[in-house]
């Protein structure tokens, strides 16, 4: 297997989320817990496992021994058409239709069945929607040249009713129907919350028809996914019942963002440290599994694994999160998509046999975070509000 290293030594009992919230459990691990390494004692033992070497070394994120596990968090943007609203082409009308779009999704729900992974799936609302609601929408979105091209498309095809592509509320009950994963909103309309180009009446109206479709189909949701990866009007996101979101690193210009993406393909990853907590609480950055369509192809399957093994690795070593998203369409046209993501999950799934890392949602992330901060304060310490991070 791809990232074969020692096999580690697993603490006692489970890596269960309930059991981290009980104060009890976690009160017996950090007393049987090893002792932090401090300066001038003696370093942890060479050939230790990475569990052993992490449970020896100075811990970065929250202290509570439930927050120094190994976590791995999946996401998905689960958007059709939506998510290249302004820049359709005829692979997408070829590719994006309801028997290959509902293919993907099964495979992907049959998948985390098999390696018992827990996912948060995100979803944008007009996807799962009728077309009868989105029509009514469109009549009050902006008037600005941004949102004209954003919606100028899907207008012509609501018009001459070609709708495959844009319409698939079977992908949402399918996978509610595992009882399993978190569903979380990724923009009603995909619009991209950019503060310069999208008014903060428009977000705040866009978080709304998210929220109440959603409660209308008896979910609640409680993480956002930005369309675009594009993190704006921050402040809304309590009114509307929103926890946390996916963060991600802020646009660079062109030159520095190609020289980035190739360093993205190619280079070591590295999992996020636990932060300190926030309203709305960040979620560590994810890492994208490539989509090997177009250039992208060129990047052997065997490398792509390798990478994302390597980083649940990591995770393990330091104690980390280790986030991966990737768009169940990618699986409609890019290469041994589904093999390359088995591979990953594979691999996970032998360190979770071993307790070395366990699965969390995104919302299991938000709240785990939080009720070990009140616990903290509850002992008569100081909230943790800031990220530290050890090299």
């Amino acid at each position: 297997m791809i990232g074969q290293r020692q096999r580690c030594c697993a603490s006692p009992g489970t890596l269960a989320c309930d059991n981290q919230q009980n104060p009890a459990w976690a009160a017996r691990q950090k007393a049987e817990a090893p002792p932090t390494v401090r300066a001038g004692e003696e370093a942890p033992t060479a050939g230790a496992c990475p569990a052993d070497r992490r449970r020896r070394a100075e811990p970065w994120g929250l202290t509570e021994i439930a927050l120094k596990q190994a976590r791995l968090i999946v996401s998905l943007d689960c958007e059709g058409k939506w998510g290249m609203a302004d820049r359709i082409t005829p692979h997408h009308d070829r590719c994006f239709t309801r028997e290959n779009l509902l293919g993907a999704y099964r495979a992907i729900v049959d998948l985390f069945d098999r390696h018992d992974v827990t996912a948060t799936f995100a979803f944008v609302g007009a996807f799962v929607a009728s077309p009868g609601k989105v029509r009514a929408l469109l009549r009050e979105v902006p008037t600005g040249r941004f949102a004209s091209r954003w919606f100028a498309r899907v207008r012509q095809d609501l018009e001459r009713g070609a709708l495959e592509g844009w319409f698939l509320p079977e992908a949402l009950e399918l996978v509610r129907a595992r009882g399993r994963h978190e569903i979380a909103g990724h923009g009603f309309t995909h619009l991209p919350f950019a503060e310069g180009q999208m008014s903060a009446a428009w977000a705040d109206r866009e978080l709304h028809e998210l929220r109440d479709h959603f409660r209308g189909l008896g979910l609640r949701l409680r993480t956002l996914i930005y369309p675009r990866n594009v993190v704006g009007h921050l402040g809304l996101l309590p009114r509307h019942d929103l926890i946390g979101y996916r963060e991600h690193p802020p646009r660079r210009p062109w030159p520095v963002h190609l020289a980035g993406w190739l360093g993205r393909q190619v280079g070591p990853l590295r999992a996020s440290a636990w932060p300190g907590t926030a309203t709305p609480q960040p979620i560590p950055t994810a890492h994208f599994v490539n989509w090997r369509h177009g250039l992208r192809a060129l990047v052997p399957k065997a490398h792509v694994v390798a990478r994302f093994c390597r980083l649940i690795d990591d995770a393990v070593a330091r104690g980390g999160i280790a986030h991966f998203y990737l768009h169940p369409h990618n699986l409609i046209d890019g290469g041994d998509q589904l093999e390359m993501l088995d591979g990953i999950l594979a691999h996970y799934a032998a360190c979770h046999r071993r307790g070395e890392i366990a699965c969390m949602t995104q919302q299991q992330f938000c709240e785990q975070l939080r009720a070990a901060n009140l616990d903290r304060e509850d002992a008569g310490g100081q909230p943790d509000t800031a990220p530290r991070l050890r090299a």
